[in-house]
């Protein structure tokens, strides 16, 4: 499925990210949309406003939903930053994932006998099924495709990491906005996609050290062509 994207709104937790989305834009300006500071570059042919909303899916609902509210017009809206990855997904650092679903991993019920995700309780936005023809844009050749958890707190122990494979045995990888520009997106009826460069593997981060450069670079790449 190939759709016709002319105006693009992505939204990121920081500016590396963001300065990295634009990155191959030939002319990129500071905006302000609905009081969030964005970057605005053409890729190509392609307008994109890359929203830098601050780190969590609270944040990233407001800011993207500031930006729907101040200007109309847009195609699709994209949650993309880097993101870690769970070790037994075959993943490396600077690899590229391309969401097929979003799922909140911190909303639900947590019982006795374990945690129930917000998904199999019927809540709104437990869940969020990305838009395939937005996501096979930036779906670059060896790009991953797969399930992103959105989480409130970095997995950064054993222990936590445990935890959500048991709840979540299929998603790839995680990041902390995915669904909250989801909800967003959803207000407005338009398309949605995540896209995720790895910047880690999801643990202790003395066993599994950080590349933000190559994530970052890898980012820059799945938005270079768009």
């Amino acid at each position: 499925m190939t759709m016709l994207i002319e105006r693009l709104l992505v939204a990121t937790a920081r500016r590396y990210e963001a300065e990295a989305v634009v990155r191959a834009g030939s002319v990129h300006t500071i905006a302000d949309m609905g009081g969030v500071e964005a970057l605005r570059t053409f890729l190509g042919p392609i307008e994109v406003t890359c929203l830098i909303s601050d780190v969590g899916p609270v944040h990233s609902a407001m800011a993207a939903a500031r930006a729907l509210q101040e200007k109309r017009g847009f195609d699709g809206v994209v949650s993309a930053g880097i993101g870690g990855a769970f070790l037994d997904t075959e993943l490396n650092v600077g690899d590229l994932v391309v969401a097929t679903e979003v799922h909140h991993g911190d909303f639900g019920v947590e019982r006795d006998d374990g945690f129930v995700p917000a998904s199999e309780l019927d809540w709104p936005f437990g869940s969020h099924t990305c838009h395939d023809g937005l996501s096979a844009r930036l779906a670059k050749p060896g790009a991953r495709r797969g399930d992103i958890l959105t989480v409130t707190r970095q997995s950064a122990s054993n222990a936590r990491t445990a935890d959500l494979r048991r709840t979540w045995p299929d998603v790839v990888a995680e990041a902390m906005e995915g669904i909250g520009v989801a909800a967003a997106a959803a207000t407005r009826g338009l398309p949605m996609a995540e896209v995720r460069a790895i910047s880690n593997m999801v643990g202790p981060r003395d066993q599994h050290p950080w590349d933000k450069p190559a994530a970052l670079d890898r980012l820059a790449e799945a938005f270079a062509d768009l």
